[in-house]
Parts: C-alpha cells; structure tokens; sequence
C-alpha cells in the first residue's frame, strides 16, 4: 500500500473511533426509563423563586456547566429571551417538563446554544432529557 492510500485509511479509522467516542459518551446510562416507555420523562417541579417587578429581568444567559444549569431558577419580563449554552464536554438539552414541550432545543455540543423567547406569563420547569437530574425553573411575569 503506498503512503497516501494508508494516510486516508488511517485518517478514516480515526475519523470513525472519534465519532463513536463522542456519540458514546452523549449516553447516560444511568438515566431512567420511564415505567410507561414514554421516552420524555417528567420531572417534579421544582418550586419558583418568589418574583417581583423589581427583581424580574428582561434578558439572560444561562450556562450549562457541571451538570446544571446556571442559574438553576430566573425571572424574566414576558416577550423576553433566554439563551441556553453548554459548557460541559458531553451534551445536553434544554426540555419543558410539559407535554408536548413547550419549548425543546437539540441536543447541544461543547460550546453550542439554544435561545427560546417566552410569550406567556407562568412558571416553566425544564430539565435535559439526556441527564433527567438536571433541572432549571423560569418564572415569566408581565
């Protein structure tokens, strides 16, 4: 075989072991699987932060790093937009505990991110479906 034909056959190998290391490790096994097989579990809610117009805010970023999201509870104005981005090295997604979802992002790589604009007043829980633990709340006001 001469050099260039083993170059791409090695580049290949590599390119495949990659790839399946990073699917592999986009699998939580030790998530659990609902008694119904209904693939999107729904966590508790978790309780709200008490909100007044004060404290409320328009915009805001939230992180997710270390297997949570950062900050976990927000407020936010009506009509105002959050942006999830993933820090962590493995990937997640961003989840309403509602069915059917009222928000649901794609599962989100190192670095990658998800806005969602709220047009309704309440409190929204999330949660990623990849790692059900993780879980966030959004209270919109008016």
């Amino acid at each position: 075989m001469d050099k260039n034909k083993l170059i791409i056959v090695l580049t290949a190998v590599a390119v495949i072991v990659v790839t399946g290391i990073v699917i592999f490790s986009m699998k939580d096994k030790s998530a659990p699987v609902p008694a119904d097989n209904n693939p999107v579990a729904i966590p508790e809610q978790v309780p709200a932060v008490p909100v007044s117009e004060e404290n409320a805010v328009s915009m805001t970023d939230v992180l997710i790093s270390g297997f949570s999201f950062q900050p976990g509870k927000i407020s936010i104005k009506k009509g105002s937009t959050v942006k999830w981005t993933n820090e962590n090295d493995i990937g997640h997604d961003v989840v309403a505990d509602i069915i059917p979802p009222y928000f649901k992002s794609p599962i989100l790589l190192k670095g990658e991110s998800y806005s969602f604009t709220f047009d309704k007043v309440g409190t929204f829980g999330y949660y990623c479906g990849i790692h059900p633990s993780m879980k966030g709340t959004i209270e919109v006001v008016e």
